[in-house]
């Protein structure tokens, strides 16, 4: 499975992905993993199963997003499109790969994320068996917005962003903790006598994406994984916020 992120901070929505493509044994390909949604200023990362009725993502995606563009006028509605087409579409072995979507953008000039999938996490922090239906939730305006207090958070400068992460245990552990430690790093290199800083703008922002997602690539590659699930060229993708 992939590793999928998406932050959003005050300057707009960045979204991240690895790049391989994995079979049973092996790294099939590099491919793209992320996905504009043009007329809801909206995009979409994937992980997990790669086809649709045996059609590669990068194919079927585009099309699905384009020949439909008349039946979604917001996220919602196109995640509920995107979900039943899903449910309709995907074989049996498909599903069993699971299946995650991550979809961001601004409805009336908030931020919304949604989580569209055909699995849950476990406690044990595994996911459960792909299923045949699929589910979904906006996690960020409708619940993480005022949990967090984000209004008051993206005020300020520093690094001050909400994440969404999904891959396999270890690579949400190896993702967690890399960006635990390295934002203790950039924060006291920020705050020195040095002329570095925080992120002004969102290219700044997604190139500390690009970097998290890079150490990954490069644990995976030292590690004894087999296929690297993780890897290949990382993919960065960001959405400004409206004015």
């Amino acid at each position: 499975m992939s590793i999928i992120v998406t932050q959003i901070n005050k300057h707009g929505i960045v979204f991240g992905s690895d790049s391989n493509i994995t079979g049973i044994h092996e790294v099939d390909k590099e491919d793209q993993k992320i996905f504009e949604i043009p007329s809801l200023n909206a995009a979409m990362c994937i992980a997990g199963t790669y086809t649709v009725k045996g059609e590669m993502m990068d194919i079927w995606l585009p099309n699905f997003i384009k020949e439909n563009h008349e039946k979604y006028k917001s996220l919602r509605e196109f995640v509920e499109l995107l979900s039943k087409q899903f449910e309709q579409d995907m074989t049996v072995s498909e599903k069993a790969l699971l299946s995650i979507s991550h979809i961001a953008g601004y409805v009336d000039n908030h931020p919304e994320m949604w989580c569209l999938s055909n699995t849950t996490l476990l406690d044990n922090g595994k996911y459960s068996l792909g299923q045949s239906s699929f589910h979904f939730s906006e996690d960020l305006w409708g619940r993480d917005w005022n949990k967090n207090n984000l209004a008051l958070l993206f005020e300020s400068d520093g690094l001050n962003y909400q994440i969404y992460i999904n891959s396999l245990t270890q690579g949400r552990v190896a993702f967690n903790t890399a960006r635990k430690y390295l934002d203790l790093y950039f924060s006291s290199m920020f705050l020195s006598e040095f002329k570095f800083r925080y992120p002004r703008n969102l290219e700044e922002h997604s190139l500390l994406v690009r970097v998290y997602i890079d150490i990954i690539e490069v644990m995976y590659k030292i590690s004894d994984y087999e296929p690297k699930e993780i890897g290949g060229k990382t993919q960065v993708f960001f959405i400004r916020k409206p004015f």
